[in-house]
């Protein structure tokens, strides 16, 4: 029987039968030419054993990085990869959960989330013993930057014509603001057209004498609550000269302070409005009632007693 025969019989076409022919006489198989497999596979079974037995030798205060891992397989086998590049984080990381089943962990990032706990248990702790009320005797202040244009964009294109229109661009404002909020009402609210997205010491220091004045006229020692980055030694001798004392609030701990709260929704109330035709107007106008600023205050409250059960606001 010859091959046009058998791919009648068996209707195959020739070429396969030629290739089961030609693999039967090299491999003594009668089978299909294998096709398909792993194309450029750079990490081989002598590879994973080696990244098995490094694995294997960690202990929790020795542990390897996909990095260092990358480093270690380069130079244990120099003559099996071409350059620096020939195999990737992202690569190692597949290969460890294809073959070795192997979890990975962010192990810097635990760290961090460690070290933020402990500190917002420390601050929390800490407003009992100093006697700070966040509801009769604590002024919150915060600073923040984002970017405005008072002018909105606004395109029409002409009936029967195309769609796209030539449209004037107007420039974004970087607008930096700085606003102190008790759970009676805004305290003060300055904005500044900045270059850059810090206020200056002259301009912070301006603002808080005037503070300062403001809150003299309560007739009470208050706190003033803030960010510790916004600390400088004129304003703390400042404070010293005054009867309020400056709280510092440990730096991204904002879930403490209203006043961020405050600054999310002035983002949402300029974004919406554009009666005005200054930013001066925007602020001015930028109206909060008490009961929104208590309720704002006591979401900050609300996170305290989870480090500190016995805090009486």
């Amino acid at each position: 029987m010859n091959i046009s025969d058998i791919c009648i019989k068996y209707n195959v076409a020739n070429s396969t039968v030629r290739d089961i022919l030609k693999r039967y006489q090299t491999d003594n198989l009668v089978a299909y030419k294998p096709r398909g497999g792993a194309r450029n596979v750079k990490i081989q079974q002598l590879h994973t054993n080696y990244l098995k037995q490094l694995i294997d030798e960690e202990d929790q205060e020795n542990i390897f990085t996909l990095e260092q891992l990358k480093l270690k397989l380069l130079t244990e086998f120099p003559n099996h990869f071409t350059s620096f590049n020939s195999i990737g984080v992202d690569g190692l990381r597949l290969h460890f959960d294809q073959h070795l089943q192997v979890t990975m962990q962010r192990v810097e990032q635990v760290k961090s989330v460690q070290l933020n706990e402990k500190e917002k248990r420390v601050y929390c702790q800490g407003l009992t013993k100093h006697g700070v009320r966040y509801m009769t005797n604590c002024v919150f202040v915060a600073e923040s930057s984002f970017k405005i244009c008072v002018v909105t964009g606004r395109a029409r294109s002409i009936k029967g014509k195309r769609s796209n229109v030539l449209t004037k661009n107007k420039k974004s404002n970087l607008v930096t603001m700085i606003g102190a909020i008790s759970a009676r009402k805004i305290e003060s609210l300055q904005h500044v057209m900045k270059q850059d997205e810090k206020i200056n010491e002259s301009v912070l220091k301006e603002y808080f004498i005037r503070l300062i004045d403001s809150l003299d006229k309560t007739n009470q020692s208050m706190f003033v609550i803030m960010d510790k980055t916004c600390f400088d030694s004129g304003i703390i001798q400042l404070f010293e000269q005054s009867k309020h004392t400056l709280y510092y609030l440990p730096t991204g701990l904002n879930v403490f302070n209203p006043m961020d709260t405050c600054f999310g929704n002035l983002r949402h109330y300029m974004k919406r409005t554009f009666g005005c035709d200054s930013i001066n107007d925007w602020v001015k106008d930028f109206l909060v009632e008490e009961s929104k600023c208590k309720e704002w205050v006591k979401d900050s409250i609300d996170n305290i007693l989870q480090y500190n059960y016995n805090y009486k606001s």
